[in-house]
């Protein structure tokens, strides 16, 4: 049965499955993320989330199933991987900054060198984007110089520099400390208020209760519940959802 390739979907996942040597991370994944949405992915250590993202735009390649995006499965083999990391960007949770070229340069590099856009414009949309994250001041500084919140959101900035259709985070805030937290979060919480396409794994509960859209809550690789946060994180329906919030500070 062919797959039913929706406009309102930025991706669409079929039956996705990935292993590594013997253990089985990702089970049989069937998921649907809206466009214009902040979808948040929980659950605990090693259920698959970080695996699930990466998946998303071919950091990792999944054994089978599909990933449905603009219209094409970028599992398939002629499919060039390259397409899908253009327009779906990724904040990672150690920033992955280039440690030996200035902030500004890091924002710059992936229009220019990806896209093909001329260097003056790829300036000015990445000054333009370091000034939405607070760091236009700090354009010209090298990595090192920066506070772990201050290199995420260099790291944030970046990634709309290349203008995607979506931005998957991979726990954003988890080598930070609390303050700095506060700060990314603000960040990603004016992001979703503009409407951008955001799938993010995070162990943040507020803010996967108050700001996004869908939550989906994962576990042993299986997707065990999946809907609106409120309703989901407030009456749980599974023992498993039950037992993790648990242990929560929710």
């Amino acid at each position: 049965m062919k797959n039913k390739k929706d406009k309102d979907y930025i991706l669409q996942v079929r039956n996705l499955n990935k292993s590594f040597h013997d253990v089985k991370v990702l089970k049989n994944i069937n998921l649907d993320f809206k466009k214009g949405q902040t979808t948040t992915i929980i659950g605990p250590s090693g259920s698959g989330k970080s695996t699930l993202i990466r998946c998303l735009n071919r950091l990792e390649t999944a054994d089978s199933g599909e990933i449905n995006f603009a219209g094409q499965n970028i599992l398939d083999k002629r499919y060039n991987p390259n397409f899908a990391q253009k327009h779906i960007s990724m904040v990672f949770q150690q920033f992955n900054l280039f440690a030996n070229k200035s902030v500004l340069d890091n924002c710059v590099i992936g229009p220019e060198k990806v896209l093909g856009i001329d260097k003056q414009t790829a300036r000015q949309r990445a000054l333009l984007n370091l000034e939405k994250v607070g760091m236009k001041a700090f354009a010209g500084k090298l990595p090192y110089s920066l506070s772990g919140g201050q290199k995420q959101r260099v790291a944030i900035a970046r990634a709309l520099s290349m203008k995607p259709q979506a931005i998957l985070f991979d726990e954003p805030t988890s080598a930070l400390d609390p303050q700095m937290v506060a700060e990314v979060l603000d960040i990603i919480i004016k992001l979703a208020q503009e409407g951008l396409s955001m799938i993010i794994v995070t162990h943040e509960m507020r803010f996967a209760r108050d700001v996004s859209t869908d939550l989906i809550f994962l576990q042993d690789g299986e997707v065990v519940e999946q809907g609106n946060p409120k309703k989901i994180l407030s009456k749980p329906k599974t023992s498993k959802l039950t037992k993790f919030l648990q242990k929560t500070h929710l």
